[in-house]
């Protein structure tokens, strides 16, 4: 019933499916269609955030794709790693077992 009211509610956004992802034990486990249009298995979906583009496959890829709860966190992240006077060419950035490279990509652009 939730995944049909979102799909009502956001399809003139874009949105086309909705998927259920949850983590079994130690292993993810595919995305479960709930509502919509199937994607296509291992093609990615194309979205921007803060206008820069990213692809994840939720339906088999890890987790839930992208964690959208971190989206102020790297634009923060890109903010602070413009260039200065203390680093002219901006701050050198480490992003450890970063899934999707998202804060990467924030820090690099």
């Amino acid at each position: 019933v939730i995944a049909d009211w979102l799909l009502g509610r956001l399809s003139p956004t874009g949105l086309t499916s909705v998927y259920l992802k949850h983590a079994s034990g130690s292993t993810q486990g595919r995305g479960r269609l709930l509502a919509g249009s199937p994607l296509a298995a291992g093609r990615p979906l194309v979205f921007v955030e803060n206008g820069v583009s990213f692809q994840v496959d939720v339906v088999a890829g890890q987790k839930t794709g992208f964690f959208l709860d971190q989206r102020d966190n790297r634009a923060l992240l890109g903010s602070l790693c413009r260039p200065c006077a203390a680093f002219p060419s901006g701050p050198t950035v480490l992003n450890v077992f970063g899934y999707t490279g998202g804060f990467s990509v924030y820090a690099g652009r």
